[in-house]
């Protein structure tokens, strides 16, 4: 009987484990074990991934859009916070360390006004496409040591906003250097319409990377035209340019070229010997005199005239009147006498990007070669004739002789064999300069003109004229900074925001719903 006791114990012993052994897991164990949690666990670790994902992507594209800026979007009609093509084009030239300093932190210098944004985001464009140029925020007022560096510049006459540097050269770059203004017509106050950073900061950076500037002297002539813009292209294309008297001044002595811009009227003769005295340069040479036509002939030139005669050359008394259209410009109110020129002197473009574009000129003079001394640089068609200044509305261009015009012409003297050598080269007409002929992408009159100087200065070939951006021509409205802020925290903070809550409220309505 104690043996069945025993085996009876063992048995309930054994019953026991079994019934224990079934017993319900604890709340806390069933949580994790039932298929509600799994499911919802599935679904937040899928929203987890997917919000990892979306952070992720985001990091990476700052962090790409900040080291390429071909992968940022300009949401503006006219891309006003990116470099134009002419600018992508011009950096690739840059081929010397340059450092560009905003005279203030970065905070201070967008919070200024629109205008003032979009150049810093402009600064930040030159800075990601070359890696020759470093951007710096200073602020000269905190930290004297700075400005006494830069002792050529006086920081109490003008409103500087940047410095640019290369090596031991540098310049300051005005407030009215990078702006356009126009006076309100109700207010009569000036106000900006337009930015100009590109052309400052590029012409600052050519001039700065140019150790040996060419100088061009004007000289001062009776003159209805003015040769400020043509004086700032030269600047702006790395050119000193000053001005002189021939009545009282001798030409300097450093002077690479003379200009002889427009003259109404004629020179004396004691000019006009100064002028040849100073291209023969005691045998030595190296000096051109560049003779641009006023379009009207307002008074007898025959010092001018002889001068340029000795060299080979005349300047017409008339206009070059095209007949073949394709030589005309159409967009003209006068396109007979808007003559779109060919080229002729291989010297003058061989480094120009394309002669398949033509170098227009307006109210051009023909330019008469008298002899072998001289050579054609610009020609019109076969079908052009003069059309004299005297010419009326009874003047028939068909009676006429056609032929081939010279629009500009060059001559050359030197010693025999022209190892060293002194020029004269005259242009039709002033129209050739005009701040129209001189930016605009149909024509090549910029690229066409400075390679001509850069040439005869044996210069590298860098032709430099850009256009602002107007800040409000803009379709979508994207423009200023509250504008640009708020889009930055929208896409960089609410987005993945919106994302992690709604994963959030996903995961709880999943789990309501199957609990």
């Amino acid at each position: 009987m104690k043996d069945n006791k025993d085996i009876e114990k063992v048995v309930t012993s054994d019953e026991k484990s079994e019934v224990k052994s079934k017993k319900k897991p604890s709340k806390f164990a069933a949580f994790f074990t039932s298929k509600k949690t799994k499911r919802g666990g599935v679904a937040l670790l899928l929203t987890i991934i997917f919000i990892a994902a979306v952070v992720g992507l985001n990091i990476l594209a700052t962090m790409l859009t900040n080291r390429e800026s071909s992968l940022t979007v300009d949401f503006t009609a006219n891309r006003v916070y990116k470099l134009t093509d002419n600018s992508l084009e011009q950096v690739k030239n840059i081929n010397k360390d340059v450092t560009v300093y905003v005279l203030t932190d970065e905070a201070n210098f967008e919070s200024i006004n629109d205008y003032y944004l979009q150049i810093n985001k402009l600064l930040h464009e030159f800075e990601k496409n070359c890696d020759k140029i470093t951007l710096k925020y200073i602020s000269p007022s905190s930290d004297p040591t700075f400005a006494s560096k830069y002792s050529d510049i006086n920081w109490y006459t003008a409103s500087y906003v940047l410095l640019v540097e290369c090596g031991e050269n540098y310049v300051a770059v005005e407030e009215a250097d990078l702006f356009t203004y126009e006076q309100d017509e109700s207010s009569g106050e000036y106000v900006i319409t337009d930015q100009k950073l590109e052309q400052a900061l590029l012409s600052a950076i050519l001039n700065v990377m140019t150790t040996d500037k060419v100088v061009i002297t004007m000289l001062e002539l009776n003159t209805n035209m003015d040769p400020t813009y043509f004086m700032n292209t030269m600047s702006n294309n790395a050119f000193t340019v000053n001005s002189v008297s021939l009545l009282s001044e001798e030409i300097p002595a450093d002077s690479s070229f003379v200009v002889m811009y427009a003259p109404a009227t004629d020179i004396t003769e004691e000019e006009s010997e100064r002028i040849a005295k100073w291209l023969e340069n005691d045998g030595e040479y190296g000096h051109t005199l560049v003779y641009i036509a006023n379009p009207i002939k307002y008074a007898e030139t025959p010092n001018i005239d002889l001068l340029l005669e000795n060299w080979s050359m005349v300047v017409s008394d008339g206009w070059v009147y095209e007949q073949d259209e394709s030589h005309m410009s159409l967009y003209s109110d006068e396109p007979a006498i808007t003559t779109l020129f060919n080229y002729e002197n291989v010297e003058f473009t061989e480094t120009l990007k394309s002669t398949e574009i033509p170098v227009i000129i307006s109210r051009c003079r023909p330019i008469e070669i008298l002899d072998s001394g001289a050579a054609t640089m610009l020609t019109s068609s076969e079908s052009a004739v003069l059309c004299p200044f005297s010419a009326d509305a009874s003047w028939d261009p068909t009676q006429e002789t056609p032929q081939k015009l010279n629009g500009a012409a060059v001559s050359t003297r030197g010693n025999a064999d022209l190892t060293k050598k002194s020029n004269i080269i005259a242009i039709g007409s002033v129209d050739a300069f005009s701040d129209v002929a001189l930016t605009s992408a149909n024509v090549n009159n910029l690229d066409y003109f400075i390679n001509m100087f850069n040439t005869i200065a044996k210069r590298e070939n860098i032709a430099l004229t850009i256009e602002g951006t107007k800040l409000y021509d803009n379709e979508l409205g994207i423009a200023s900074a509250s504008t640009i802020n708020t889009l930055s925290v929208i896409v960089r903070y609410i987005i993945p925001l919106a994302v992690i809550v709604t994963g959030i409220a996903m995961w709880i309505y999943r789990r309501k719903k199957n609990g």
